[in-house]
């Protein structure tokens, strides 16, 4: 697994896989990963396959817990998993993931918002939204949007565009580290 495009490959066939059986509820599936994470605590960033592991295995409960010394960026990406776990619980206590609408977007209690409440779509948007990979024709049900979407210019400024012009190639990803995978939590409750 070398590309995002690899990566993504991978996270479509684990989250086809997930989606015949039982899946975890999102934030018991994130409370395994940060305890799945923590052997990782101590590296500055992760391999491509070691992050898809850590993805994978995360749908299986907590593991072992490891005792090692947290980097800053780690540290920081468990307390922003740690807000979404709250989020959850307290979007659960008040009913809000009941509402069959909630893949709109609803506010939590904090006033952040939510896109994603299930691991599989949590896991396929992260990817997507922070390392990309996504062509069309995958098999996971994401498509273009009708019409032009706004995009960031080269200079940083708005501007819109056809989606499909936006696509880029597969980049190569040597190693994730704890910003890309505190992006790509982002995106997991964000990124439609």
């Amino acid at each position: 697994m070398n590309t995002n495009r690899d990566f993504y490959k991978h996270i479509a066939a684990l989250t086809k896989e997930k989606q015949e059986k039982t899946m975890p509820p999102l934030e018991i599936y994130l409370s395994a990963l940060i305890r799945r994470a923590g052997k990782f605590a101590s590296n500055e960033s992760l391999a491509l396959s070691e992050f898809f592991s850590l993805l994978r295995d995360a749908f299986e409960g907590p593991g072992d817990a490891v005792d090692v010394d947290a980097n800053a960026g780690y540290l920081k990406w468990k307390i922003e998993v740690g807000q979404q776990i709250e989020d959850l619980q307290q979007m659960d206590q008040n009913g809000q993931l009941k509402d069959e609408q909630r893949y709109f977007g609803i506010s939590a209690p904090s006033g952040r918002y939510w896109y994603n409440f299930d691991p599989c779509t949590y896991i396929e948007c992260g990817t997507t939204g922070a390392l990309g990979g996504w062509v069309e024709g995958d098999d996971t049900g994401r498509s273009y949007v009708p019409g032009p979407v706004v995009c960031v210019a080269s200079d940083g400024s708005l501007t819109s565009a056809d989606p499909k012009n936006l696509d880029r190639e597969p980049a190569e990803i040597f190693r994730v580290t704890w910003e890309m995978i505190s992006e790509f939590s982002w995106c997991g409750q964000n990124y439609e």
